[in-house]
């Protein structure tokens, strides 16, 4: 990034040099901050890369603290609105809930609209995005038996030798669930987050998420029920649909002894923080379909949608609700 020039106020309060040499690097570490909450489509900075070669020794407190995203809070909600001119006409998603449903095989449930959607595109091979789990080769291998059942190929973009690329030549992308904060991490660390933008707003390629998919799918990640056991440089995710969706929504349990929050509260706090967008909760068996600007929910579950100040709405399978696009 470009480095603003210092005013000379700054130079004249600061007479040592070393105590410079720290204002400076610090004044640079703010910038990077500050540009990547205003700014997160130009992320992955380069973290780590210091103004000199040796500063790293000096100031380890500067590195981002595992404690907290360096970048975001939960009141700023990141990502640029998508626009008619970002190819919108062209979006093709399928936003699952969850790949596995009660009384159902892996994916089962979704069979029907997963050949739709690949059908659509005359796609024959998927790009798989397994970084939600640890275990990569296994996830794939556990998501290329089904799909080969439906008649599709599955390559991991793991085995690519360039990810970017891997997109770039992609027919369609599926990005499996698990962890968010794990998934959103390693799509920053391997530049992903705008391939994969472009390619499904602009190209028209098919996207699949399933669960942590999903959740990346969307404006941010804070409505994922996942633990932060990593971080992100950012809660900004791929920015597909102007909202958030709460996957694997579970209804309050009136028979219960349990007097902790009930996910509708959680999701309700979320909207007491200014300028948070609808969350769609998608119940197991849920799903959302997403052709150009129409929106449909399907599946064999219905999902309930959150707004500010209003009252929850439910959605069956077949309800139209583009209007969430606007």
């Amino acid at each position: 990034m470009c480095f603003p020039l210092l005013p000379v106020s700054f130079f004249q309060h600061t007479r040592c040099p070393v105590l410079y040499f720290v204002q400076l690097l610090y004044f640079r570490h703010r910038c990077e901050s500050v540009t990547a909450a205003a700014y997160p489509h130009h992320l992955p900075l380069q973290r780590g890369v210091h103004l000199f070669p040796f500063s790293s020794f000096l100031l380890p407190a500067l590195e981002p603290s595992p404690s907290l995203p360096p970048t975001v809070s939960i009141s700023y909600i990141p990502g640029r609105r998508p626009t008619k001119t970002m190819g919108l006409s062209n979006r093709n998603l399928l936003l699952i809930s969850s790949s596995m449903v009660h009384g159902y095989g892996y994916l089962d449930h979704a069979a029907d609209e997963l050949k739709a959607i690949l059908h659509s595109a005359v796609a024959k091979r998927v790009l798989f995005v397994p970084y939600a789990l640890r275990d990569h080769e296994g996830y794939a291998e556990k998501v290329r038996a089904p799909l080969k059942q439906l008649g599709f190929e599955v390559e991991s973009i793991h085995n690519a030798s360039d990810p970017v690329a891997a997109v770039k030549d992609a027919e369609a992308i599926f990005i499996g669930g698990g962890n968010t904060f794990r998934l959103l991490k390693t799509l920053y660390d391997m530049e992903l987050i705008e391939p994969i933008h472009c390619r499904a707003l602009q190209d028209g390629v098919p996207y699949i998420g399933s669960s942590a998919g999903t959740n990346v799918a969307t404006v941010n990640i804070c409505t994922t029920n996942d633990m932060p056991i990593i971080y992100p440089p950012s809660f900004a995710a791929l920015n597909l649909v102007p909202f958030n969706i709460n996957p694997h929504y579970v209804d309050p349990d009136v028979k219960s002894t349990h007097k902790g929050e009930t996910r509708e509260e959680r999701l309700r706090q979320y909207h007491e923080e200014p300028g948070t967008p609808p969350v769609l909760g998608l119940r197991e068996g849920a799903m959302l379909r997403v052709q150009g600007d129409r929106a449909e929910i399907r599946g064999v579950a219905s999902a309930r949608l959150f707004r500010p100040n209003k009252d929850a709405e439910e959605y069956t399978p077949g309800s139209d609700v583009s209007f969430l696009l606007n």
